[in-house]
């Protein structure tokens, strides 16, 4: 299967979500946002409240856009408008990833619009493959692309190590990293 759009949230899924998604497995799917593309995720693009993503997979190849806000292997953006924390679980990405901007294996970036805090929670997952970007380096990394100010990442049991990508956790803009592995 492949998605294909010049417009907003390109996913394998679910474009915006908020809630939780269980057991959702995608194997030789291509998403591919065109050059004006916001938020491009293998699984979904957008997330912007509390939201579970727990024993899911995305098997393909996920490319964004240039303007994109961020590309991820299993989610393109989460982004602070309403309170709450994202927890990503025994979840894997296998494939291509490719963008311009923020570019992650688990997420593209984290950001917030309020100013209020966000956690984000990235617990036994895998990423294996390739993750590449064609502009700005600094933000590419093998989980996630870029963290804005008052945002956390906290990373336990990821393994990165069949990735092309060594670095884990690009551009921590203020962002804070929190790596237990």
């Amino acid at each position: 299967s492949s998605f294909n759009s010049e417009y907003n949230y390109i996913a394998g899924a679910v474009g915006h979500l908020n809630g939780t998604m269980d057991n959702v497995n995608l194997e030789g799917v291509t998403v591919y946002g065109g050059s004006n593309s916001y938020n491009v995720g293998g699984l979904t693009a957008y997330i912007n409240s509390t939201t579970t993503i727990n024993n899911c997979t995305f098997a393909g190849t996920v490319t964004g856009g240039f303007s994109t806000r961020g590309t991820g292997g299993l989610v393109g953006t989460v982004q602070e408008e309403n309170p709450g924390t994202v927890t990503i679980s025994n979840c894997a990405f296998t494939g291509t990833l490719n963008g311009t901007k923020p570019v992650g294996g688990i997420l593209g970036m984290i950001r917030t619009v309020t100013g209020k805090q966000l956690d984000v929670y990235v617990t036994d997952c895998v990423v294996s493959g390739t993750v590449t970007i064609t502009e700005n380096s600094s933000q590419c990394g093998s989980v996630c692309g870029r963290s804005e100010a008052n945002t956390k990442i906290v990373l336990t049991r990821v393994n990165t190590a069949s990735c092309t990508r060594t670095t884990r956790c690009a551009s921590a803009e203020n962002g804070t990293v929190v790596d237990n592995d």
